[in-house]
């Protein structure tokens, strides 16, 4: 076996049945013991990691559910659906706290900020937009994206936004001015998902091909035999640049 090869033994350890249609959108708890769900059947679902078991189900939305994410504390879930709107709900008493609308297009993600204070949302309509969670207020639409904006995410310091978008770029944003600071043109396809490592070294792009990594530095896609999920893991195996690297260069 080469080391771009990762075996996962017994892959599947549990089956959640429940939904009674696709399952779009998963997410686990800050602390791994809850994973919520969302689905085109229109409702979210809340889970027990560890038996399986339904705990919650949340219903409110007209479309089916695209995105589902705790908040940092473990008391929030944020939901972005095909009905253009986006919904906070608490957790433990099922309540919808607020209906956040202003996309004209589906809500493809949904992510808080590490503080938990915001909330950025990407969409069909080729925005971005960032909320208050207090208030539900949009407090600010970020425009640059001619795709649909399939992937949002803090940096963990909660200073930048990276979107990923159909029309096969990702952009990086100050997310306190609302500025695009950098674009990456030369992905091969549209991007599906982007997530950070741990401590924001790293950015992980998947595309609708295949799971891809970007060397920010030399603004390059690395090739697979360089960049794996084993990579990922285990960081100092890789070759992508820690992204302060490329925000401190502009």
């Amino acid at each position: 076996m080469t080391t771009t090869q990762v075996v996962i033994p017994n892959p599947t350890q549990k089956l959640f049945e429940g939904h009674t249609g696709w399952v779009f959108s998963v997410a686990f708890s800050p602390d791994g013991k809850w994973i919520v769900s969302g689905s085109d059947d229109c409702s979210i679902k809340i889970w027990n990691g560890e038996t399986g078991e339904c705990m919650r189900t949340l219903k409110g939305h007209t479309g089916l559910v695209l995105s589902t994410a705790f908040s940092p504390d473990g008391k929030w879930i944020v939901s972005g659906s095909r009905d253009c709107t986006i919904k906070i709900w608490n957790g433990e008493t099922r309540e919808c706290m607020r209906t956040l609308k202003g996309h004209t297009g589906l809500v493809l993600s949904t992510a808080f900020s590490p503080d938990g204070k915001w909330i950025v949302s990407g969409s069909e309509d080729r925005t971005i937009k960032i909320w208050n969670v207090e208030t539900g207020e949009c407090v600010r639409t970020l425009k640059g994206h001619t795709g649909w904006v399939r992937s949002v995410v803090f940096s963990p310091d909660g200073k930048w936004i990276v979107s990923g978008s159909d029309d096969c770029t990702i952009k990086i944003w100050n997310g306190e001015t609302g500025e695009c600071v950098r674009t990456f043109h030369h992905m091969r396809t549209a991007i599906s998902c982007l997530t950070f490592s741990h401590y924001g070294q790293y950015l992980l792009c998947d595309t609708f091909q295949k799971l891809e990594g970007y060397d920010e530095k030399n603004e390059s896609v690395l090739e697979k035999s360089r960049f794996s999920l084993f990579d990922f893991r285990r960081p100092n195996l890789g070759t992508m640049h820690p992204i302060e690297a490329i925000l401190s260069a502009i």
